[in-house]
């Protein structure tokens, strides 16, 4: 099985070097000690499944939330790739269970319990094929100006798992300005909320090529 051999910056990109590529790739922020999360992140299993992602995050607390979401995002990138699939069709592929168990349920104490989200997410899953096909052939319109929206966080993929989870049992759009924020609009509309805006113009192309592309 691949590791993770080296944590590297390149340009504005964090990247985790594996010995076996592929490797993933997060936008880095400015004034972070990478060396000093290098231990935390050097010599694992490349990440292929939520569990091992769900770890990475636990061993990186403390850290500042950049560059935590940062390498996350990096490790979330390269399971995706490795797994030969963008991330929202890698998220998409994850069982209700799966996507519950990355979610940080204390911070939604008296707004979202962990029932609601798996109830939420297993109404969408008998129709997930059906949206995916959809989404591949005529993308997603744009949420409009004038939508209410709740707006995607800074704290990457697996943060904002449950903002998703929260906005679709509000019935409230999200948009995000994030590289991952497509990826997350995506997978909101293919198994969790199953919501088109139904806004004009433009439509949203989910992206196709593997990871966080």
């Amino acid at each position: 099985m691949a590791r993770v051999v080296a944590l590297d910056v390149a340009g504005e990109q964090v990247v985790l070097r594996t010995d076996e590529g592929p490797d993933g790739y997060g936008r880095a922020p400015e004034g972070v000690d990478w060396q000093a999360l290098a231990p935390h992140v050097v010599g694992r299993h490349a990440p292929e499944r939520p569990d091992q992602l769900v770890a990475l995050r636990a061993d990186l607390a403390g850290a500042d939330d950049a560059a935590l979401a940062a390498v996350v995002n990096a490790a979330w990138d390269l399971a995706a790739r490795r797994a030969g699939v963008p991330l929202w069709r890698f998220l998409a592929g994850l069982s209700p269970e799966e996507v519950v168990a990355l979610v940080d349920f204390a911070p939604l104490s008296g707004l979202l319990t962990r029932e609601e989200a798996l109830d939420i997410l297993r109404r969408a899953e008998p129709t997930r094929a059906e949206r995916t096909a959809i989404l591949a052939l005529e993308g997603l319109p744009a949420v409009g100006d004038d939508d209410h929206v709740l707006p995607l966080d800074a704290s990457g993929v697996d943060g904002n798992l449950a903002l998703l989870l929260l906005a679709a049992k509000s019935g409230v759009p999200v948009r995000g300005v994030h590289e991952w924020s497509g990826h997350l609009s995506a997978f909101d509309y293919v198994a969790v909320s199953g919501a088109d805006s139904g806004g004009v113009g433009d439509r949203y192309r989910a992206p196709t090529e593997p990871g966080l592309s």
